[in-house]
C-alpha cells in the first residue's frame, strides 16, 4: 500500500512545474532535517550516509531527466535564493 502511495506522489511531482518542485523541496527540507536530527543517534553512520546517497541519487536522476528547453530545478532554486 505504501508503495502505491509513493508512486502516486511521484506521478504528482512529475506534473509540477520546476518552480513548484522547488517549493516542494523547500517545504520538505526542514521536515527531513528535523526527522534526521531525532533518528541520527539511533541510526548507524552507514545508514545515515546511505540515506543521503539515495537523496543525492534521486536529485541526479531528476537532473538527468530535465528538458534542456525549460528551466531546471537548480536554476529555479538559485533564482529564488537571490
Amino acid at each position: 500500500m505504501a508503495d502505491n502511495k509513493l508512486e502516486q506522489v511521484k506521478r504528482l511531482i512529475n506534473q509540477l512545474t520546476p518552480f513548484e518542485q522547488a517549493q516542494l523541496l523547500q517545504y520538505l527540507t526542514p521536515r527531513i532535517a528535523h526527522s534526521l536530527a531525532y533518528t541520527q543517534p539511533q541510526s548507524s553512520r552507514e545508514e545515515y550516509e546511505a540515506a543521503w546517497d539515495a537523496f543525492f541519487k534521486a536529485g541526479e536522476e531528476i537532473a538527468a531527466s530535465d528538458d534542456p528547453n525549460t528551466e531546471t530545478l537548480t536554476q529555479t532554486l538559485l533564482k529564488m535564493r537571490r
